[in-house]
């Protein structure tokens, strides 16, 4: 019986997964400027290449990344097979969820994440790692030497959520709607599982695209299931909206592509799908190869070797203006690959057939 219900379970799911995503597909806007030479054969050649995971494959998927990037990839990932099938299969969820916990970054990664002042973890608060009572700390103190800083949730933070920068005027530490840093704000608008942490000033190059958001590098890895040495799948710029304090999709950012060699494609989407070729004035095929980008890709790869839950992540990553690589969060699941497919390709590029198999055997 119990096995019975888990199947129940699985198949309901599936089901919801695959109708949330062609929800969501619908809403995409992806302009089409580029003909599919044979569609007919291509799509069916597309539900041949993933039918081994499931017997209902979306056409658009494929479609509109093709006029995305403008060259055909059967290789592009369905949504609701990622995020129902390969996801849950290469993540080990219930274990690797709480590696995403932004008050333990920099014990995992250390200084390459951004100066943690103040957590609070399940409504105890630590400075530097040491419990402090909430009467007991001084925020001037601990915030002596810096104008501005960031508070943030450290859990279940998908998409930027209740991230509030302040800035200090005087004695004290103000937002933009003139609320004061002080331990009741805190408690009182994040309640519990939160960070103050230094402000991230990003490198020139990142900041030209737009100046208010912080521009950081989605960098997907992947631990191989043939040799388990770790890959960069793909890797993407995102640049936030003009007046935003974060780079995410969900308020109006924009993903933009990085190739190979470094450089970024000369356009950018956004999660409904709309493209853009120009930010604040510069035309993106002008833009040289992305700075620091040897780097980040290289601190990915070594950051991600302390995940063995987790064979698949997206890295956030940033280079400050005095050159320094910043590790500002770490995904695990929902990983907003479908965007990342219409930005620069296929997910998993060359290892998709290993990705294939291994999920079908592992079911």
């Amino acid at each position: 019986m119990y096995r019975i219900s888990r199947k129940a379970n699985k198949c309901l799911k599936n089901k919801y997964v695959h109708l949330e995503c062609k929800t969501k597909l619908k809403e995409l806007k992806v302009i089409d400027g580029f003909a599919i030479t044979n569609e007919k054969e291509q799509v069916k050649a597309y539900k041949k290449r993933w039918k081994r995971l499931s017997p209902r494959i979306e056409k658009a998927y494929m479609l509109n990344v093709s006029k995305s990037i403008q060259a055909i990839d059967l290789d592009v990932v369905p949504s609701d097979v990622y995020y129902s099938i390969i996801e849950p299969t290469l993540n080990n969820i219930p274990f690797s969820v709480g590696l995403e916990d932004k008050s333990q970054l920099d014990t995992m990664y250390g200084e390459l994440t951004p100066v943690v002042f103040l957590k609070n973890i399940h409504g105890v608060f630590f400075i530097e790692d040491k419990f402090v009572k909430p009467e007991n700390i001084d925020l001037i103190t601990c915030l002596k030497g810096h104008q501005k800083v960031i508070v943030k949730q450290s859990v279940d933070s998908h998409g930027g959520r209740s991230i509030v920068v302040f800035r200090q005027k005087g004695d004290g530490f103000y937002n933009d709607e003139g609320e004061q840093l002080t331990i009741d704000y805190l408690l009182s608008k994040f309640k519990s599982n939160f960070i103050v942490q230094a402000y991230v000033n990003q490198h020139d190059f990142y900041a030209q695209f737009n100046q208010s958001s912080l521009n950081s590098l989605r960098v997907m890895t992947y631990r191989s299931v043939v040799d388990n040495e770790i890959k960069v799948l793909n890797t993407v710029l995102r640049v936030g909206n003009a007046g935003s304090y974060v780079d995410n999709l969900m308020y109006g950012g924009y993903a933009i592509g990085v190739g190979e060699d470094g450089f970024l494609r000369d356009f950018g989407v956004n999660n409904k799908g709309e493209i853009r070729k120009e930010f604040n004035g510069k035309l993106l095929q002008n833009i040289g190869k992305v700075v620091g980008i040897d780097t980040v890709l290289e601190t990915a790869t070594k950051a991600a070797e302390l995940h063995h839950h987790s064979r698949i992540l997206g890295f956030d990553m940033c280079v400050t203006n005095d050159n320094r690589v910043i590790i500002i969060e770490v995904n695990t699941w929902d990983l907003g690959m479908y965007i990342i497919q219409l930005a620069n390709g296929a997910l998993f590029h060359k290892y998709t057939d290993e990705v294939i198999d291994y999920c079908v055997k592992m079911r």
